[in-house]
């Protein structure tokens, strides 16, 4: 289930064309189809830590440049930092190595408040920032329901222009 809602939040963003399933993948779907292999890491990350403790630290995840993927992590001394300050290390992380190629497609999730498309009110959701070294470049909420006494529910995701700026650090996001 998880794998499809993310081909429909992600085909919100590129409509995928008849055309892309041949042997050779195009550099397009390349990306895309990198960028979600990084997501589903990511998603399953967060909500594994959303049942297990009701919350979790923003996490960062990469495909390195030989496809495999890895979750990584920032350290400033502080046990228990705020989480503005783990995606900021984690931001500057992936502007460092990002760069150099050491990665394919680079990801950063994190929990967030969003009102989603036909919704009127608030709700968590892992919001996860996606960057490919195309320039391929998508933002994936996951809105969720649940308490630290219950597995989270996760409802129908929905994609917006990426931010994340790993790859291309001073270039400015969209606005």
């Amino acid at each position: 289930m998880m794998r499809a809602l993310v081909a429909i939040a992600l085909m919100l963003v590129r409509p995928v064309s008849p055309y892309t399933e041949q042997v050779q993948m195009p550099a397009g779907a390349q990306a895309k189809a990198e960028v979600e292999q990084v997501m589903e890491q990511l998603v399953q990350q967060a909500a594994s830590l959303l049942e297990k403790h009701g919350e979790f630290y923003p996490l960062g995840g990469y495909l390195s440049s030989t496809g495999r993927f890895a979750l990584t992590a920032v350290y400033d001394g502080n046990e228990h930092p705020e989480s503005a300050k783990v995606i900021l290390g984690l931001r500057q992380a992936f502007g460092q190595s990002a760069t150099k190629g050491k990665y394919r497609a680079i990801g950063l999730a994190y929990d967030v408040r969003v009102t989603a498309p036909g919704v009127s009110t608030p709700t968590d959701a892992v919001l996860v920032e996606l960057e490919h070294a195309t320039g391929y470049r998508v933002n994936v909420y996951w809105p969720y329901t649940g308490s630290p006494k219950d597995p989270p529910r996760f409802g129908a995701a929905f994609a917006v222009e990426g931010t994340l700026r790993g790859f291309s650090p001073s270039a400015p996001p969209p606005r």
